[in-house]
């Protein structure tokens, strides 16, 4: 798991700290729930429960993938009930390893316990959802189902679970920026291929369920972990590798589970034989010995693969321009990909060269809103105001994430009020992009200048209170506010 190559984009990129956050949280709750904290006494009982739903709510709180534990911390009881066992019950023939065997009755006592987990953790999934959707919703343009339909967003999000599950055993072509081929029809080739693949595995993972629990439950964490992210909720980007970082906690226990079985089946034989009594002439210790050297070494070679690719992946993080140079050359045509290395040369002061990638982007898709403010900005920093404003109205009816659109409003804000002199709609897109989000210093600080320009000092001040509430060490919204107060009193 630490040397896999697709895990890197979640632990390199800063502003993908929620999906380690939400997998630690998640893997904490899950070793609380099965681990030797719950006690036989009452008091061990309730701080364990305790525990295991501050980890929930940290985990869910930290990325919406955390609510996959509604599904995961229940069937861990049932699976495990306090302990991992990867042998079959009585009867089910010869057991892989030395490790206690579980009983029925152990399966039906989890199920029992999993009533007090379900007790909490339905109210507290129920919450969450009241905050997050309710209490706390987002401004930006909503993203849209992918392929414009419910129906299809499934069948493409199967598509896209295969592939994840293809790069998850040999990561090739790794990409920030995915572009998404969406499905032709229900006769697409990608989609034959998925839906038998996903069922086999779910059927392999029902019927080990008594024999490799461990492979049961690593299955079923990778589809309750990736549903969040499969595009049964519209994402604004259908596909990234960072979505797997708590799936492959799954994979990779399933993986090993299947690697142990496998290595561990002829001793299982040998034991047979030996406990019998009976010679067996077909039973052959040499053959055995190889078949488990070859078995940990293609495990070996293929951490090995894994580890050597995630170094070179590392490397590409070290810089935006390393990182999106790179994903321009795997895909020069790519409207996201050209974008994004718009916003590079922006922030680096190429404003020529943002401007070409962002009309090459526009070219291939008009709609793409990223590019167009990009372009806009390119202008703007040009001091070409009269061709940026027009690409900042329009960028500002487009689809946006809430940290574009702000900036859009903002940058409104500004030609409105520096270029041309109309603070009353300056003052209407400072407050749009604070709308957006209360805690823009930048709109905040510009539009209590504004206000305080105009002689709205009560105003003013209102504003960078509210901001210096959120920046409580701010030394210059303290000044502002202090400036404004002595107007007011001269008054």
């Amino acid at each position: 798991f630490a040397v896999h190559p697709m895990l890197t984009e979640a632990v390199c990129g800063m502003a993908f700290m929620e999906d380690l956050l939400a997998t630690c949280f998640g893997v904490w709750g899950i070793c609380l729930a099965v681990g030797p904290c719950f006690g036989t006494r009452r008091s061990q009982r309730i701080a364990g429960h305790v525990t295991a739903a501050a980890c929930f709510l940290l985990s869910v709180f930290a990325k919406e993938s955390g609510l996959a534990l509604v599904f995961l911390l229940p069937l861990a009881v049932v699976l495990t009930h306090g302990r991992i066992a990867l042998s079959g019950g009585p009867g089910s023939g010869p057991a892989v390893d030395d490790t206690e065997v579980v009983p029925p009755s152990s399966f039906r006592m989890g199920i029992g316990k999993t009533t007090l987990f379900l007790c909490w953790l339905i109210p507290a999934g129920a919450f969450f959802l009241w905050v997050r959707f309710f209490l706390l919703p987002g401004h930006g343009a909503g993203a849209g189902w992918l392929g414009g339909s419910l129906p299809a967003a499934m069948a493409n999000g199967l598509v896209i679970g295969m592939e994840y599950l293809v790069r998850l055993v040999w990561p090739v072509q790794l990409s920030v920026l995915r572009a998404t081929a969406l499905i032709e029809g229900i006769l697409d080739i990608r989609l034959v291929v998925a839906v038998p693949l996903h069922a086999s595995l779910l059927l392999s993972a029902l019927l080990a369920v008594r024999r490799i629990p461990v492979w049961t439950f690593g299955i079923l964490w990778f589809y309750a972990a990736l549903a969040p992210v499969s595009n049964l909720v519209p994402l604004w980007n259908p596909q990234a590798d960072r979505y797997l970082y708590m799936p492959a906690v799954g994979f990779i226990l399933a993986l090993a589970a299947l690697m142990k079985a496998m290595c561990l089946r002829s001793n299982a034989a040998g034991l047979v034989e030996a406990g019998s009594g009976v010679s067996d002439p077909g039973y052959k210790p040499q053959l055995k010995k190889a078949r488990t050297v070859v078995i940990s070494s293609l495990w070996t070679l293929l951490v090995l693969a894994w580890g050597l690719r995630a170094w070179g992946r590392v490397g590409d993080w070290r810089s935006n321009e390393t990182l999106w140079g790179r994903e321009l050359a795997l895909q020069p045509d790519n409207p996201g990909v050209l974008a994004e290395n718009a916003i590079v040369m922006n922030h680096v002061g190429r404003h020529g060269d943002a401007e070409s990638l962002a009309r090459k982007a526009l070219g291939i898709n008009p709609r793409c809103d990223l590019a167009r403010l990009q372009l806009g900005k390119s202008m703007l920093m040009q001091k070409r105001y009269e061709e940026s404003l027009p690409q900042y109205l329009l960028a500002s009816v487009g689809r946006l994430q809430v940290h574009h659109a702000r900036e859009v409003w903002f940058d409104l804000g500004y030609m409105w009020d520096s270029v041309y002199r109309s603070p009353g709609s300056a003052a209407f897109a400072y407050k749009k992009a604070l709308r957006m989000d209360p805690g823009f210093l930048e709109a905040a600080f510009n539009l209590g200048e504004l206000l305080f320009r105009e002689g709205k000092y009560d105003n003013a001040v209102e504003v960078w209170r509210a901001a210096l509430a959120r920046y409580p060490d701010n030394t210059d919204l303290r000044d502002n506010i202090a400036v404004a107060e002595r107007r007011l009193k001269n008054r």
